[in-house]
């Protein structure tokens, strides 16, 4: 059996027909992503509703969080703070008032 798993999309396309601009997305899973594209990829401000609740607003750079955000899990707890990779945490508030501070 083949199934063919597609998503709706909205907004903008640059010329090679790519996500380029402010768009809109509904991923096969369920997921939401409405925010900023560049060259095909999440790039710039966005925010991620996952199916099942939790969100992330915030910074991506070439289809990754990277920069400033904020994830919210469907409970009301959070954390925030700033990646600069996908391993490098350098500042990270929570729900609960904890400060971490990084390299």
């Amino acid at each position: 059996m083949c199934m063919l798993y597609s998503q709706e999309y909205e907004g903008e396309r640059n010329d090679s027909n790519q996500r380029h601009g402010q768009g809109r997305a509904l991923l096969p899973n369920g997921d939401v992503y409405e925010g900023k594209y560049r060259n095909g990829k999440r790039h710039g401000r966005g925010l991620y509703v996952f199916r099942g609740g939790a969100r992330y607003e915030g910074q991506w750079k070439k289809g990754v969080k990277h920069g400033e955000g904020k994830f919210q899990y469907p409970d009301g707890s959070w954390y925030e703070g700033t990646k600069q990779s996908l391993e490098q945490l350098l500042h990270l508030e929570t729900a609960n008032t904890c400060t971490v501070h990084g390299q």
